[in-house]
């Protein structure tokens, strides 16, 4: 990893992680549309690869690069040397460990590669998986230095067979033709994977590439068949940027391969979406996949690169409203779409902790917080719950009293290490499962001494009962 990316890496995880709350939920199955960054203080990324195996079997592949700038740099000792201990554990639906993969690498740095900012260390790992929807936990540990990164998500493994289909799409930083034996060669050709999606174009890196397969396309020995292909990049306001169409090319099997090459020069700096579709032309079917990758071009862009509809600017208000001062909102409501992002930008920066590293620790915890608020309580972000949840963190304990009968209302309780001991006190007062704060001991909370009253007040019985998930 370079002293480029270095440097630049935490704008750029900011940017995609506001771009991300704003398209994912965590929770919810992930198909790596975007890529994935630890949690932790050892930083990787990690791209899962889906392609079609033989008979019921999905192939995947799981590409990983570690940043050891950390470790290398910054260490405390004279460390010339990393010993990287890797576990992945996949597990089914019902808790049951399918794959299990640990094992050791040492990774050895010369003084000149430390010199030069090379600090990324790229591996893969492969299995097999039927489809279905599974747990993926994934960990990287420098045993010298105890610092640990973690991956969890649930993922989905796809079904390519035997219909017509399209792999994962994969990006690769550089292709060159080798024959030596490398866990990146594919039919003969060297391709060094990009599991970041960050690209750093210059006069000796004018191109970025993506490979692709098709599967079971119709193909007749005796009779020519074809299909046609796109690719279109397209920047975050929906303007196409880059692309290329082949409309009609020979079938000489039913499951071909693709490299395209992707002019990433004069792109500016931004996040981009990547659309490829491929139509096999007897059966007039078009199958398509969608990414997004990042380019770092060096300047200091002001462009908008997030997107800026009407709802996403209600979204960033509410991911913030309850972290900002009356100012900081007034401020934010009355700036263009160019400001809004530059405040956001500065807003995010404000809060990290630690300045300088590509982590945002308080951001990161503060997505974590709104995906379980939209997950577990109606109304969200915006519930009563939500608010709570949002400011305070999770509670330490949470009693909840279910309401059986029609003269009384379901209650929660929850307990923090505020001050001592600090409560809050939620009622679901129409029985629909929206709970709103009635009581708390927190000095700036509301304080109702009486709530146990509203709790024994019956329920209107036009409204449904609400079983909450939470």
């Amino acid at each position: 990893m370079s002293r480029h990316l270095i440097k630049n890496s935490a704008r750029i995880m900011l940017i995609f992680a506001l771009i991300i709350i704003n398209s994912v939920m965590s929770g919810q199955i992930n198909d790596f549309t975007f890529p994935m960054k630890s949690q932790g203080d050892l930083t990787f990324y990690a791209d899962l690869i889906q392609y079609a195996g033989r008979g019921d079997t999905t192939r995947c592949e799981l590409y990983y690069s570690v940043n050891l700038e950390k470790i290398f740099r910054n260490s405390l000792i004279d460390q010339k040397k990393s010993k990287l201990k890797i576990e992945l554990n996949i597990l089914d639906k019902d808790g049951v460990q399918i794959e299990t993969r640990s094992n050791s690498k040492i990774i050895s740095l010369s003084e000149q590669e430390q010199n030069q900012g090379q600090f990324t260390y790229l591996d893969v790992i492969r299995f097999k998986l039927k489809p279905d929807t599974f747990d993926l936990f994934f960990s990287i540990k420098d045993s010298t230095s105890g610092k640990k990164g973690t991956l969890n998500s649930k993922i989905l493994a796809k079904s390519l067979n035997p219909q017509f289909s399209l792999s994962d799409i994969s990006f690769i930083s550089k292709i060159v033709k080798s024959d030596q034996k490398s866990n990146f060669q594919k039919h003969g050709v060297l391709m060094v994977p990009n599991p970041s999606r960050i690209f750093y174009p210059d006069m000796e890196n004018p191109n970025g590439y993506i490979f692709y397969e098709i599967n079971n396309l119709t193909y007749h020995p005796d009779k020519p068949t074809s299909y046609g292909c796109f690719f279109r990049v397209d920047d975050l306001m929906g303007k196409t940027v880059a692309g290329d169409t082949l409309a009609a090319t020979l079938v000489k099997s039913k499951n071909l391969s693709r490299v395209e090459v992707i002019p990433i020069a004069k792109l500016p700096s931004g996040a981009y979406k990547l659309i490829v579709g491929v139509r096999d032309i007897e059966s007039n079917i078009e199958e398509t996949g969608i990414r997004y990758f990042w380019i770092d071009a060096g300047e200091d862009s002001t462009k908008t690169i997030l997107p800026m509809t009407d709802d996403d600017i209600q979204k960033y208000y509410d991911q913030i409203k309850y972290i900002s001062n009356r100012q900081e909102q007034k401020t934010f409501k009355q700036l263009d779409a160019a400001g809004k992002q530059k405040f956001l930008l500065k807003f995010w920066k404000s809060k990290d902790p630690t300045p300088g590293t590509p982590q945002n620790e308080f951001m990161e915890e503060h997505f974590r917080r709104i995906a379980f608020c939209e997950k577990n309580f109606k109304g969200g972000i915006n519930s009563d719950r939500g608010r709570v949840y949002i400011q305070y963190g999770p509670p330490l304990e949470v009693s909840r009293q279910a309401s059986p009968i029609a003269t009384s209302k379901s209650s929660e309780i929850w307990t923090y290490s505020i001050n001592g001991t600090t409560e809050f006190v939620f009622v679901d007062r129409t029985g629909d499962g929206n709970y709103v704060l009635v009581h708390s001991t927190h000095p700036d909370e509301i304080e109702n001494p009486e709530w146990g009253d509203e709790v024994n007040r019956a329920i209107p019985k036009s409204n449904k009962p609400y079983q909450d998930q939470y």
